[in-house]
């Protein structure tokens, strides 16, 4: 399984925690023709290697959600994928 491919999966994994299967094809699509999961996260810092813009965002989703929850906050990965899914970030 290629480095794009196990970051594909690991997308899928995390988001069927908070959104619908619907909702993940369409946000895994929008992002795999936008070249999310192969682009670098900087052309110069970190995450300047190809998949470092798909790294760099999946630990912060990650921590964000561990953190509502270790804070009992009421967020879901809905409220964070809310803007990209209606169109409001592209």
């Amino acid at each position: 399984m290629s480095e794009r491919d196990k970051r594909v999966k690991a997308f899928e994994k995390l988001m069927r925690g908070g959104l619908s299967s619907t909702d993940v094809f369409y946000l895994k699509n929008q992002l795999m023709a936008a070249g999310f999961f192969t682009a670098p996260a900087s052309t110069k810092y970190h995450g300047n290697y190809e998949g470092g813009l798909f790294d760099h965002s999946f630990t912060v989703t990650s921590s964000l959600l561990s953190l509502t929850k270790r804070m009992g906050l009421n967020l879901s990965l809905i409220h964070i994928s809310e803007p990209t899914r209606l169109g409001m970030i592209s």
